[in-house]
């Protein structure tokens, strides 16, 4: 029993021996292992049809939090690192208001999609984008919020955000897939479960992070002033046009085929193709983890030890992260059929998915 205890205070202790990686980490395995048990019980839940039409509007969310993190939550970890008190401030409410305009916009193209598929009869994707609608500015506001914990070194705290807002989600999708209640399992009502967690989730973040933004922004010069707030923003556009510019093109290239295949075949081999896929996303906390611990650290060593420790950093840090990487996509290539029969039993039929899954693993890493 002594042994035990001792390995059980190791394991709990961990985390704070190696810092905040380790919660980033942590982080990231909970959301990844959370969002990838969604896609399975959906995968087996829903018919294939209604499954490649889930996935798709999934991925306009991803498209969402792709341009979110690019113009708003990346510039933040970068540009916020370096700052403290009222410039901190500043920075985090003028990107907050932006980051609201973007989830606002977006929420409205997809009210009025709705409206006009309703008035062509297209009820269930009508329903589906209203859905849509209702999701999207509490999922991009808990994806803001969770960022600022990253931006302040907090990833303990995002951390514990994320296991509320996701292990609700994984509720959700669970009460839908059973049809708890008389919920019926559609594509509309998982989007809808997986908005209202991140509503829950979005209001626990502004909860937690009531001391560092109770008073802040009171006096901001950007609250009184329009140049003020201009000159903010021209400030993140300078860094954040290219994040966007390069997300973009990143997020085309890793969905453009995706999209293709949904207007050629239908949302059936979209969801066939998707529910491959999904096994490769295994090596989603490793890269995801990654995205959000390490910009703003990069940005501390650049401002602590200049161009030449900052290089030096990379090339370390890049070292590091591709062995595991690599290892990790080696093993997911080897084990593809077996992981896919797993995952799915003889719901969702992949023959010859090891060569998919195989190409996919190495192309992620």
């Amino acid at each position: 029993m002594t042994r035990l205890g001792n390995l059980l205070g190791n394991l709990l202790q961990r985390p704070r021996r190696h810092g905040d990686a380790a919660y980033a980490l942590l982080d990231q395995g909970f959301v990844s292992g959370v969002n990838f048990l969604i896609v399975v019980l959906l995968a087996r839940g829903l018919s294939l049809e209604s499954f490649g039409v889930f996935m798709i509007a999934q991925l306009l969310l991803l498209l969402c939090t792709t341009l979110q993190n690019a113009a708003i939550a990346q510039p933040h970890n970068i540009l916020g690192a370096q700052r403290t008190g009222v410039e901190f401030a500043r920075l985090t409410f003028v990107l907050g208001v932006l980051q609201f305009a973007l989830g606002g916009v977006a929420a409205l193209i997809a009210a009025i999609v709705g409206a006009v598929l309703l008035l062509n009869q297209a009820t269930e994707y009508a329903a589906i984008s209203f859905a849509m609608a209702l999701t999207l500015i509490p999922w991009t506001t808990q994806e803001y919020l969770r960022r600022i914990f990253y931006t302040r070194g907090d990833a303990r705290g995002a951390a514990g955000n994320d296991i509320v807002t996701y292990g609700l989600q994984l509720l959700g999708i669970l009460i839908v897939v059973n049809g708890i209640g008389g919920i019926r399992a559609t594509p509309a009502n998982a989007i809808a479960s997986l908005g209202l967690a991140a509503c829950i989730g979005a209001a626990f973040g502004l909860y937690r992070l009531r001391r560092t933004l109770r008073g802040s922004f009171a006096d901001l010069p950007e609250r009184r002033s329009y140049g003020a707030f201009k000159s903010m923003c021209a400030e993140s556009w300078r860094l954040s046009r290219w994040l966007v510019a390069q997300q973009s093109v990143t997020w085309l290239g890793g969905s453009a085929q995706g999209w293709l295949l949904a207007a050629i075949l239908g949302p059936a081999a979209f969801g066939l193709y998707r529910a491959a896929y999904q096994v490769v996303n295994l090596l989603n906390p490793l890269r995801q983890a990654a995205m959000n611990f390490l910009p703003s650290r990069a940005a501390r060593v650049f401002a602590e030890r200049g161009r030449a420790g900052l290089e030096r950093w990379h090339r370390d840090t890049a070292l590091r992260l591709g062995i595991p990487f690599a290892l990790c996509a080696v093993a997911i290539a080897i084990g593809a059929e077996p992981l896919a029969k797993i995952f799915y039993g003889r719901t969702v039929a992949l023959p010859d998915a090891r060569w998919l899954i195989g190409l996919g693993a190495v192309g992620y890493t």
